[in-house]
């Protein structure tokens, strides 16, 4: 409790719930969301001095994390140049970093020169201790190392890919693996996603599914000498994996047609349909990032939109190739051609790595740490 108040100072503090929750003014039929109307309450040093309930103010985001970075939008607008700004998280969401990142890159007011007129830091409050992220300190070495302005919306998706509360996550694929892979080639940062001024609209499902081959290739693999189907079925059955070896990994599976011993099907990399199918939720996902900094943009159902079935356990199903019956289609290929065409794949890459021409410049792998 503070003791020593000056009595001249006011402080306001902004409730953003859904206690005074309304409906829009069309007609009873219309399909409008509820919203809720903010309360704004000043205080002086004796207390409560007025409540105001703020009707500019329509938030339908129904997320607290999503809704926070509105207001620092909104709140940023009124200070100065060379004014800070705090943003607590007292849920610890490492999410909220991400939403952040996203919106402050596209809506921040900057000077004339590109730079902030103001710094924004996160704060991850958790029991005992905090993480403190300097977000406009990120966003402005981002966009110097690779001089794109949009960079930072990118990453922000490419880091939402790896998985979160809307997204599903892959086994043994990290957040920093898929961003370092982003990264290291030009090609995904023209391609990957389309694009309509500064805002990213949809995944390109062609991309995508390059990209998630590339991902899953094994790293003493040259993967453009692989097809997406040969790459998929050494993630399921590598030709040198024998029966009982590699326990911790490896699952004894039967089926109509005969029984074998093939990786554990988390990780399997997807069927191509069903990465496609993936892209629709990533395009909800884009929609979701569009909506940060607008208090009335409602959160897209991503059941809805998606291409995917919801399950009654929260899981996604996407689509028919996600479940097998038979081990043929599965194993597509025979398993001598596979071993020969791993073998020359991998004389390639110690080929490439060996032997760089002169004049030409090779994609270097991109080293990320994150860290408070």
């Amino acid at each position: 409790m503070c003791t020593n108040y000056p009595p001249e100072k006011k402080v306001s503090i902004i409730f953003d719930s859904e206690l005074y929750l309304h409906h829009c003014e069309c007609s009873a039929r219309c399909s409008c969301m509820n919203f809720a109307n903010p309360m704004e309450c000043r205080f002086i040093s004796n207390g409560l001095s007025e409540q105001i309930l703020l009707h500019s103010v329509k938030q339908r985001k129904g997320e607290a994390e999503c809704a926070q970075v509105d207001w620092v939008i909104e709140l940023s607008e009124s200070l100065k140049d060379g004014d800070a700004l705090l943003s607590i998280v007292s849920s610890a969401d490492i999410d909220a970093v991400v939403l952040h990142l996203y919106a402050l890159a596209k809506h921040l007011k900057r000077k004339g020169d590109g730079s902030f007129e103001i710094a924004v830091y996160v704060m991850l409050k958790k029991s005992g201790a905090f993480d403190l992220y300097n977000i406009t300190g990120m966003i402005s070495v981002l966009e110097k190392a690779y001089g794109d302005a949009q960079i930072c919306p990118m990453v922000a998706m490419m880091l939402a890919m790896g998985g979160n509360d809307f997204l599903p996550k892959f086994q043994n694929i990290t957040h920093l693996k898929v961003l370092q892979q982003f990264l290291a080639s030009p090609v995904y940062k023209e391609q990957l996603f389309h694009k309509t001024g500064s805002d990213l609209i949809a995944v390109d499902r062609k991309m995508f599914t390059e990209f998630m081959k590339n991902l899953y290739c094994p790293p003493s693999v040259h993967s453009e000498e692989l097809t997406f189907e040969e790459v998929r079925q050494l993630t399921i059955k590598p030709p040198t994996l024998k029966s009982r070896a590699f326990t911790d990994n490896t699952v004894t599976f039967s089926f109509s047609d005969g029984q074998a011993d093939l990786r554990h099907p988390r990780l399997w990399l997807p069927p191509k349909s069903c990465l496609e199918n993936l892209c629709s939720l990533y395009d909800a996902m884009l929609e979701y990032f569009a909506g940060l900094g607008k208090h009335d943009a409602a959160l897209p159902d991503f059941s809805a939109t998606c291409l995917a079935t919801k399950e009654r356990d929260g899981s996604y199903t996407f689509g028919k190739e996600a479940r097998v019956a038979r081990l043929k289609d599965l194993l597509k290929i025979d398993e001598s051609t596979l071993q020969m065409q791993k073998k020359y794949a991998q004389a390639r890459k110690r080929a490439l790595q060996s032997t760089p021409k002169k004049h030409q410049t090779t994609s270097k792998r991109v080293h990320l740490s994150f860290t408070p």
